[in-house]
């Protein structure tokens, strides 16, 4: 979840191809942060409904990226 915050703050202050790739990094670390947390309801660490608030704001974040990086 650091690398999809800090991406985000890395793209504010580059020029535009770079902000563009930080976007879409952060979108691609969110959708890791879901495959980790879906690693963790399958290992039982933590139920289902505890990850569907958090998988709901990492759509948000992903869409939001997305949009930012200009695809």
């Amino acid at each position: 979840m650091n690398s999809v915050v800090l991406n985000i703050a890395e793209a504010d202050g580059n020029d535009a191809g770079t902000a563009r790739a930080r976007f879409a990094s952060a979108c691609g670390s969110a959708k890791e942060v879901r495959a980790g947390l879906q690693l963790g309801v399958a290992y039982g660490y933590f139920p289902t409904e505890k990850v569907k608030a958090v998988d709901i704001a990492l759509d948000e974040v992903c869409a939001m990226s997305w949009r930012l990086s200009g695809r």
